[in-house]
C-alpha cells in the first residue's frame, strides 16, 4: 500500500505547487 501511496503524494505536492504558482500569478 505504501508503494502506491507515495506516487500519489508526490503528484498532490506537484499539483499544489502548480496551483500556488498560478494563484500567485493571478493575484498580482
Amino acid at each position: 500500500m505504501i508503494t502506491t501511496i507515495l506516487p500519489v503524494i508526490q503528484f498532490i505536492i506537484k499539483v499544489l505547487n502548480i496551483i500556488s504558482v498560478l494563484f500567485r500569478n493571478t493575484s498580482h
